[in-house]
């Protein structure tokens, strides 16, 4: 069980009870078949220019994360399982940007992440995708936002956590 655990990057199974072990281990078996890549990197980096130029990446959280320099993260991973989702965070920094925008001016690509990985054959994977950020002006109102749930609610528990840590510092 415990090479098996290493092999999901340390995710494990509390067995309360000795009945359910075998479905904790079925479980843990399972995600080692569905197996889609493995020798997994991330690499993340500001690219933003124009008006957006200042942007930075302030912070990342998971301790998995490896600054690169200024502005460029990786993170890398052990493998990545067939219809499991993988959610990482970061903060930007945005500069104050004097004036308005118009339509054509508000959308501007400000990082890129790129991923490199080893398919199950052995083959080489990879992709590439960027964070587009888009500018409004104060008076303006934003339509929709495509909220995660699950993420957002992570990243308030770390937050709060900080907080906590912080004022028992002081006290």
């Amino acid at each position: 069980m415990n090479k098996i655990c290493l092999m999901k990057d340390g995710a494990f199974y509390f067995i309360k009870e000795l009945s359910t072990l075998d479905e904790a281990f079925c479980n843990a078996l399972g995600g080692i078949i569905s197996l889609v890549a493995n020798e997994v990197i991330i690499h993340v980096r500001c690219i933003a220019s124009g008006i957006v130029e200042g942007i930075k990446i302030s912070k990342v959280y998971g301790d998995k994360w490896e600054k690169i320099k200024d502005g460029e993260y990786r993170i890398k991973l052990t493998q990545i399982m067939s219809e499991v989702s993988k959610d990482f965070v970061f903060e930007l920094t945005v500069p104050n940007i004097p004036g308005e925008v118009g339509d054509i001016g508000r959308e501007h690509i400000v990082c890129e992440g790129i991923l490199a990985a080893k398919g199950v054959t052995g083959q080489q994977m990879g992709g590439a995708c960027n964070l587009t950020l888009a500018l409004i002006n104060p008076h303006e109102e934003i339509a929709e936002i495509n909220e995660n749930v699950d993420v957002i609610e992570n990243y308030l528990r770390v937050k709060a956590t900080e907080a906590i840590e912080e004022n028992m510092k002081k006290a």
